[in-house]
């Protein structure tokens, strides 16, 4: 793990801690809450990410729980063509990253 994240690891801020604890912060700290789900959700690119945002994705096996799901401001999607319905968690982090980048980028 820490040898795949090319040092990564001692320079990124990280914290472990449980779901609940993890909810309890961001809505303490009035950070909105957005969960990558198929169901119930809007397109990511028409949601607003120029705020203190946390993102949430599932594991490609299981998804997300339904503690995330409750918890959440906003259900966002990534659209998709033809009969795929998800993407490597990975690269749907990538994509979602990237757009709340470009959001703050335009706001500036």
């Amino acid at each position: 793990m820490i040898r795949s994240s090319i040092g990564a690891a001692f320079s990124v801020p990280t914290v472990a801690c449980t779901s609940s604890e993890c909810i309890d912060f961001l809505k303490r700290h009035h950070i909105q809450i957005l969960t990558a789900q198929l169901q119930d959700s809007h397109l990511y690119y028409d949601t607003d990410m120029r705020r203190a945002t946390a993102i949430v994705m599932g594991t490609e096996s299981t998804g997300l729980t339904q503690q995330w799901r409750e918890a959440a401001d906003a259900h966002i999607r990534i659209p998709m063509l033809g009969k795929l319905d998800s993407l490597n968690v990975s690269v749907s982090a990538a994509i979602l990253l990237f757009e709340a980048v470009r959001q703050r980028t335009l706001q500036a």
